[in-house]
């Protein structure tokens, strides 16, 4: 068991060569970038211009119902249980040169990952951590657990001799994505509330009224169309015959045979030549 005056020269020790910067870690207010959280992971801003420049950088997990977070910053994702212990180390990179511009998407793709990675870092991304016995290898960033609220603290440390230089205060709990349990789903009709069955009802009668309609419609229409056809007016048809130019001269022919030769008009008429009195 570690003596009272040892624990108190650790934190003096602490103290005296560590700073602690009022910084937290937030996720980044950027609308172009998809999935900054989800059910197991959630994307942090990198300290860019906070911490100094030439020092590792560690990201300490903790589950955010841990109470009071341990001064302990050296913890494993195995020893502290996934951070519900205490903070486990998830990352490690180099700090990043200082930069006055924002983060800007790139249109070209091969640039794409290099400005995110710049830029932000996904806690939670590697799901290879804790396969193959790896699990004591620090820092594991494994994918976080659902349903779970987490904070999340920067710390600086030499390159050479990995002593604490400095740390940012603790994030506020970040919640992840909540998952609902497949086997709460409920499928079985007869479990649904009250209101899901009325609004069901409803739905099912506006389909059959609106069914309805559509059916009268299309009768009033076959019927408008029949009394259309009823009372229009019908058209008379009219034969008609060409005379036979070989049957009129032969019949003109014979007529003129069977009455012989015709007087002239002046022949037609006779005259009676008055008698002279005596």
């Amino acid at each position: 068991m570690m003596k009272p005056s040892f624990i108190l020269f650790s934190l003096l020790v602490h103290n005296a060569f560590c700073r602690i910067l009022q910084f937290k870690p937030e996720m980044p207010s950027v609308s172009t970038i998809d999935g900054l959280r989800t059910a197991r992971t959630v994307t942090l801003s990198k300290p860019l211009c906070v911490l100094p420049t030439g020092h590792m950088i560690e990201l300490l997990v903790v589950q955010g119902n841990v109470t009071p977070i341990a001064t302990n910053l050296d913890g494993t994702y195995q020893a502290t249980k996934g951070g519900a212990t205490g903070p486990y180390r998830a990352a490690r990179f180099a700090n990043p040169e200082c930069t006055s511009s924002s983060f800007t998407p790139s249109t070209d793709p091969t640039k794409i990952q290099t400005l995110i990675d710049r830029y932000f870092i996904r806690v939670g991304s590697d799901t290879q951590c804790l396969s193959g016995g790896t699990a004591q290898s620090v820092p594991c960033n494994a994918p976080l657990n659902e349903n779970v609220n987490y904070r999340f603290k920067y710390v600086a440390r030499d390159p050479i001799t990995f002593i604490l230089r400095d740390e940012t205060v603790w994030s506020k709990p970040i919640t992840l994505l909540q998952v609902q349990d497949p086997a709460r789903i409920i499928t079985w009709p007869g479990a649904r509330t009250g209101g899901m069955v009325v609004l069901t009802t409803l739905l099912v009668i506006i389909l059959f009224l609106l069914l309805c309609a559509f059916v009268a419609f299309l009768w009033r229409t076959n019927r408008f169309a029949e009394k259309s056809s009823l009372l229009r007016p019908t058209e008379s048809q009219y034969r008609t015959h060409q005379k036979n130019p070989v049957f009129v001269e032969d019949t003109y022919a014979e007529v003129t045979e069977n009455q012989g030769a015709q007087p002239e008009e002046q022949q037609r008429y006779s005259t009676a030549t008055p008698t002279p009195s005596v």
